[in-house]
């Protein structure tokens, strides 16, 4: 009877399923169910635990991303930081998990980078990034901070994406940081692709403001009329409501068709003490 007991506890040992894998996936649901429920620190807890305890879990990664929004989450961002660039820097987890990371990372440098303006050195470094998602959103946030390194990337963007509201975005911001030489690019750019597109010449939108105190013209922007809506954007609150008090024209509400005006058209001309605004087509 001892040699069959003993002989069945080696049996029962030696074939026993094991029990690290149940435990893990348990964690991993535990930690799922906190996150759909929004319960952030008992997440971050769960998922905590999963890494450490089962550092070669297939959903270390996963977890390591999960666990980066759960700080973000419960305001601990520095440490949701450090997560995602640990994430992206180990180098054995999916493509699309560390491109997720990638982009965490850089918000999360954009919104710590007051506090910390060596954190900028990140959103740089999105400009060498591969992948042009992650190139556009650190030129975006750089952009954000009045800074012009994007200026290329934006350019990459109006000339070779197929997405128009990432073009029309990045156009936005050419507007924004270039000098009269990036714009003046900018026009023949989008000149071109509309030319390649009909073959005809497209009618252009001339904002002009002259400033009194100087003697030199100010072409703010020259843009295709399809691009009405960023030339709009260009204008300060205040330059609109002079405009729409002058000229009787809300440029947010235009009631008519562009396409159906003459070159020449002028579409306003008003002066303040400041300045003289006028748009046009040609």
């Amino acid at each position: 009877m001892v040699f069959l007991s003993h002989v069945f506890l080696i049996f029962t040992f030696g074939f026993a399923p094991p029990q690290s894998g149940a435990e893990e996936f348990e964690l991993w649901k535990q930690a799922r169910a906190h996150w759909y429920n929004k319960e952030w620190t008992e997440a971050a807890q769960a998922y905590q635990t999963l890494i450490d305890k089962f550092p070669d879990s297939p959903r270390r990664c996963k977890s390591q991303n999960y666990l980066g929004y759960c700080y973000d989450r419960m305001g601990r961002k520095k440490e949701a930081l450090d997560m995602f660039s640990q994430l992206v820097s180990q180098g054995n987890c999916k493509a699309e998990t560390v491109l997720d990371a990638k982009g965490e990372r850089l918000k999360l440098a954009y919104e710590l980078v007051a506090e910390d303006p060596a954190l900028k050195s990140i959103l740089e470094a999105g400009l060498r990034d591969p992948n042009i998602d992650i190139r556009m959103q650190a030129a975006i946030f750089l952009s954000n901070l009045d800074d012009k390194s994007g200026l290329d990337t934006f350019f990459e963007v109006v000339e070779e994406s197929p997405d128009r509201d990432l073009r029309d975005t990045a156009t936005k911001h050419i507007i924004k940081l270039g000098d009269d030489a990036d714009k003046e690019r900018l026009e023949k750019i989008l000149e071109e692709q509309r030319l390649s597109k009909s073959g005809v010449k497209p009618k252009m939108i001339r904002l002009i403001i002259r400033k009194f105190s100087s003697t030199e013209e100010t072409v703010k922007v020259n843009l295709p009329i399809s691009l009405y809506g960023i030339v709009i954007r260009s204008l300060t609150d205040d330059q609109l409501k002079v405009i729409e008090e002058q000229a009787g024209i809300d440029l947010k509400r235009l009631s008519f068709n562009l396409e159906d005006l003459e070159s020449g058209h002028v579409l306003f001309s008003v002066v303040t003490k400041d300045e003289e605004i006028k748009m046009f087509l040609e």
